[in-house]
């Protein structure tokens, strides 16, 4: 048996998703529930289980403030949380499951899925990276999680000079110098960095506008990179580059 906690500060959402659960997966059960910070650090300790369901609105704090206290957290996580756009764009840069509420049975079905893959391994890096990104809800320097087939990697959003897609592969180009090849699409690269500074210039490249040195207008279109690189620019999308390299220079 998988063994599962549900945390949620409201009792008709804890019973329900428990109900969810437990009819879509009988090999999950559920061991304990927590209403707030301390009931959910207290039933996690008590419990040590495999699969934690945790809201990120809980009456006494925040989710991420139950995870600040397991260091290394062995249990997959299943953030379950009403919409709230830097929330969950901070989920997502962390590579964690999340379940936007109201929970849809399609969603809970494909979450707790993938979700139960996942157990066994490692999980603190992504758990450490989600909680430094909520804790930088001001300050800014988001940091991304990227599995590639033989390791996890966190980076600083504004490290990344460009990506570039090879069907459904896409390598991320770091100021350090480094490669990292993840198993993504670029429309799903350029979905997670929307709103972070990066604009999509070419079918197969998306650039970090903070990384551009020039760009060259003739001979179709080319920007140089501070890295050295030099990028096509589709036509189709050579005013929306201007467009935006006018507005950084506005700001």
């Amino acid at each position: 048996m998988i063994h599962a906690v549900v945390i949620d500060d409201e009792p008709a959402c804890r019973e329900l998703l428990s109900m969810m659960i437990r009819r879509q997966f009988p090999e999950i059960e559920i061991v304990g529930t927590g209403c707030n910070v301390s009931s959910a650090i207290e039933v996690i300790r008590n419990e040590n289980p495999d699969l934690i369901f945790l809201d990120i609105n809980l009456g006494d704090g925040d989710g991420f403030q139950v995870l600040m206290e397991f260091k290394n957290l062995k249990a997959v996580l299943i953030i379950i949380t009403a919409y709230d756009e830097f929330a969950v764009r901070a989920i997502q840069f962390s590579a964690i499951d999340y379940i936007l509420k109201p929970v849809s049975e399609v969603e809970l079905k494909a979450g707790v899925a993938r979700a139960i893959n996942k157990i066994g391994q490692d999980q603190s890096t992504e758990v450490g990276a989600f909680v430094s990104n909520m804790n930088r809800r001001k300050s800014g320097d988001r940091k991304i999680v990227l599995r590639t087939a033989d390791s996890i990697y966190v980076a600083s959003i504004d490290t990344i000079v460009r990506c570039e897609s090879d069907y459904s592969y896409t390598t991320f180009y770091i100021s350090t110098g480094e490669k990292i090849l993840i198993s993504k699409r670029l429309k799903e690269v350029e979905e997670l960095l929307d709103g972070s500074g990066f604009v999509r210039i070419h079918q197969s490249h998306l650039v970090n506008l903070n990384f551009v040195e020039r760009f060259k207008k003739k001979e179709g279109g080319v920007l140089i990179l501070t890295d050295g690189s030099i990028i096509p620019v589709s036509p189709n999308r050579r005013q929306i580059l201007i467009d935006d390299l006018t507005g950084m220079q506005r700001k």
